[in-house]
């Protein structure tokens, strides 16, 4: 068994290496397109000279146009560091996401999170509010993600509990509101320079990104990931399912731990008869000095005064009989 163990994991493993290599691979390959193709075609052998060279690591002598390794370096490159750490962000947020709502499908749109971030920026655009300079669409979209996902917390939150269910329908219902809102604010505008911004920021794009600016979204995303990684025990719990995550993981075998009156521990081999077997949930505590043992149940599980008069009793009787 444990053989077989064994080789399962390390066929795992080797599942994982093989995997992580192929999309290594597919994203230097990607990297390496986004850099060559565009409306100035760079040859990929010079995009690689080009690139070792930026990086003080070139041997090969410069067989190109300065303009070239201005596009390449300047322009293209964090384009498409941009890209990767966008792509990153939304596999570690996306697996977050599963994870919490214990659904393969769960995305950002599905918690209200990319509609709350739409509606921030669109009322930048249209109001044309510039209070934090030129980040302000930036932080006007992180602003709104982050009051819809309080907004989606607050409403599904019952009796101080949540259940990834109530998570899902709140988020869904907040993220329908916002979008229509969103629709009245594109709908009300009158002027069309703003309903093109903000049908080209909906859509997304890379072209407003340099290396100056590029630090941010960088930083954004090693934050996160650490968050998520010190979380990573709890996630997982959340993702085996509500009821593991509650579990108590040290759980008390009832019967186990009895003492007699003397002190002196009950043989493993004891057995009680069927009758005198405490209820389901009940741990015996021993008191030092050989007094009676009192009876302690579930802190999650109300229990009655009849229910600890009547446990108390066969405790009594047990220790009568096994003496």
């Amino acid at each position: 068994m444990r053989r077989r163990k064994a080789d399962e994991s390390g066929a795992g493993r080797t599942k994982l290496a093989v995997t992580l290599l192929v999309l290594t691979a597919l994203l230097l390959v990607s990297a390496m397109a986004g850099l060559a193709i565009g409306s100035v075609q760079v040859p990929p052998g010079q995009v690689w000279g080009i690139v070792t060279h930026a990086l003080g690591a070139g041997w090969q002598h410069p067989d190109w146009s300065r303009a070239r390794e201005t596009i390449v370096v300047d322009v293209r490159a964090p384009r498409v560091l941009l890209g990767a750490v966008t792509g990153a962000g939304l596999a570690v947020i996306g697996t977050a996401l599963q994870a919490l709502l214990r659904n393969p499908l769960a995305e950002p749109y599905l918690l209200g999170v990319s509609s709350g971030a739409s509606l921030g920026a669109v009322s930048v655009i249209v109001f044309g509010v510039t209070l934090f300079g030129p980040v302000s669409l930036s932080v006007a979209a992180f602003m709104g993600a982050l009051g819809a996902l309080l907004l989606v917390y607050a409403t599904a939150r019952t009796g101080g509990r949540i259940t990834s269910s109530r998570l899902v329908l709140s988020g869904v219902a907040i993220a329908a509101v916002l979008t229509a809102l969103l629709d009245l604010l594109l709908l009300t505008t009158d002027r069309g320079n703003e309903a093109r911004a903000v049908l080209a920021w909906t859509l997304g794009g890379l072209g407003g990104v340099n290396w100056g600016t590029l630090w941010l979204p960088s930083t954004a995303l090693l934050l996160g990931v650490g968050v998520l990684l010190a979380q990573a025990r709890n996630l997982n719990l959340l993702l085996a399912g509500e009821e593991a995550a509650t579990r108590d993981p040290h759980p008390t075998t009832p019967g186990r731990g009895l003492r007699s009156r003397g002190g002196s521990r009950h043989p493993s081999t004891h057995r009680r008869p069927a009758g005198d077997l405490p209820p389901r949930g009940v741990t015996f505590v021993s008191h030092s000095g050989g007094a009676s043992p009192s009876v302690a149940f579930p802190a999650r599980r109300p229990v009655t005064l009849s229910e600890n008069l009547v446990a108390a009793a066969r405790t009594v009787r047990g220790e009568l009989s096994g003496s």
